[in-house]
């Protein structure tokens, strides 16, 4: 039988550690079945309040976390609901718990019978209606207040995989083409001229010719942040706050033999963007540096991609986990820090050169205003109109959210900055 000894360790690692969720040490099943506890966080601990006699004290919050767990497996797991909780009760002892086997048999029983009730109780609660913190709901409705509803929704359904084509070895056409021949359903994007959308996510190794570089994991709204700057080959690139690489790599295949520079503050993270070109069999200069000290040694580049730290809010579907770490005095620390860096990237832009600045955040103060705050104080910095399918114009700037198109939400602001008189 299966237990969830490891998923609970994970779970717990992300509910009362607050690290970020990765699934190290679970296969794809327990991945899968971490990411549905994630996701459904607030709504199964409405229900674990509801059901226990008096909470759990704190030295045995691995049991809160076991019936997380639990509820999540008799809700997702393709198995009979009482072989997700026999494996629970089973958990129990493998955490060294014996008394508490009859605990979780029972309150996982209760939760298998009383779902219906359960979960009428669950609409009265926001947060556990939505499985999303209030806060977060607050500041959605907010600044979307016509699509808050379907933007919730959105982060409750699995993330499209989505792949970009190197086109520089494959176009997009041939490339589709071997996917068919792996009996690989999938379709053509409309929006990003080397993007294919899979209809079920599969493991790299199975992608045709993705160790050789031909193609890699990135999804749409990434994509268009490359060719919205749109390098060309004779201009110097920057590729600031670079790391994993994704980005860095397409700026590459869109300007091929250009010289670009990537440079990320932390020394693993460069490491990652080192092993994604050499995958790609491209080069780049790697910069592992504050991106505020490397601004004040005097470098210049014509086209710069800062893509800023931000809460990750439009990413949500992907990282389950951001709904649970983020709080909502992040957001106002991450506004000054994208200050910060905007200003800083914006003096390594040579005269006549432009800046993308982009997040993968839908929050507001994240996108529009600091963008709004930063031509108020840059003489020298005019916003350049772009044009994107389906996306809301923000003036300055355009989002997508992560939804209709199954896209992650993303903002983009191209800023110019005035040749030298």
């Amino acid at each position: 039988m299966r237990h969830f000894r490891d998923e609970v360790a994970v779970t717990q690692n992300t509910v009362i550690d607050g690290h970020a969720f990765r699934g190290d040490g679970l296969d794809s099943l327990g991945k899968q079945l971490v990411r549905q506890t994630l996701i459904h966080y607030f709504e199964y601990s409405l229900a674990i309040d509801r059901l226990l006699a008096k909470p759990l004290p704190k030295k045995h919050r691995d049991l809160r976390c076991l019936l997380l767990v639990g509820m999540s497996a008799v809700d997702h797991l393709r198995q009979p609901e009482h072989t997700s909780v026999n494996a629970a009760v089973e958990t129990a002892s493998l955490l060294g718990k014996e008394w508490a086997k009859g605990l979780i048999n029972g309150v996982l029983r209760t939760f298998i019978r009383q779902r219906h009730e359960i979960r009428s109780a669950c609409q009265e609660s926001e947060t556990a209606a939505l499985n999303h913190p209030k806060w977060l709901i607050r500041t959605v409705e907010e600044d979307w207040p016509d699509q808050a509803d379907s933007i919730f929704k959105a982060n409750l359904t699995p993330p499209p995989m989505t792949l970009r084509v190197n086109q520089l070895l494959i176009s997009r056409d041939d490339y589709a083409g071997l996917l068919s021949e792996k009996g690989l359903d999938h379709e053509l994007s409309l929006r990003a001229p080397g993007a294919i959308s899979l209809k079920h996510a599969v493991p790299v190794r199975e992608l045709p010719g993705f160790a050789s570089g031909m193609v890699s994991v990135q999804d749409e709204s990434a994509q268009l942040a490359s060719l919205i700057l749109a390098p060309t080959a004779q201009e110097s690139i920057l590729d600031a706050c670079a790391a994993p690489g994704g980005k860095t790599g397409h700026l590459l295949e869109l300007a091929s033999g250009a010289h670009l520079t990537a440079i990320d503050i932390d020394s693993e993270r460069c490491s990652r963007i080192k092993d994604n070109l050499q995958r790609l069999n491209l080069d780049a200069e790697i910069v592992c540096q504050d991106l505020v000290q490397y601004a004040s040694e005097g470098r210049k580049f014509d086209a710069v991609l800062l893509d800023a730290p931000c809460s990750g809010t439009g990413v949500i579907r992907r990282r389950p986990d951001i709904k649970l770490l983020r709080k909502a005095a992040d957001i106002d620390k991450l506004h000054s820090l994208q200050k910060s860096l905007l200003r800083a990237a914006w003096t390594l832009v040579n005269p006549g050169g432009r800046l993308l600045y982009a997040t993968c955040s839908i929050l507001r103060r994240e996108n529009d205003a600091v963008i709004s705050h930063f031509l108020s104080e840059t003489t020298d910095a005019k916003a350049a109109p772009i044009s994107l399918p389906e996306s809301i114009s923000l003036n300055p700037g355009l989002q997508y959210l992560p939804q209709p198109f199954e896209q992650d939400g993303f903002f983009y602001a191209l800023l110019k900055k005035e040749a030298s008189a």
